[in-house]
């Protein structure tokens, strides 16, 4: 089996991983998306808020209904700078 790492599940990561998942073979593939957060911010409504248009609830999601079933997502890592290394837990 072949493996893609993913560093970050922000907008880039999620729409990387999703759509990797649609063109590869689930036999042949495994994609990782590693991020300790575990809410996904939507930056752009931030500006709303200001305005009163948007509250805390309309720009934080949970990130698993952002990402597709079969994409493993750990938020629990850790990076050793010294060996340049990704620890997973």
């Amino acid at each position: 089996m072949r493996k893609i790492v993913i560093l970050g599940s922000g907008a880039g990561g999620t729409i990387l991983a999703n759509n990797l998942r649609k063109e590869l073979d689930d036999s042949e593939w495994q994609i990782t998306v590693i991020d300790r957060d575990e809410q996904h911010h939507f930056q752009a409504g931030y500006l709303f808020i200001t305005f009163g248009l948007y509250t805390k609830n309309d720009v934080l999601k949970p990130k698993n209904g952002s990402m597709l079933k079969f994409v493993k997502n750990l938020r629990d890592c850790k990076k050793n700078s010294l060996d340049n290394q990704i620890r997973l837990r």
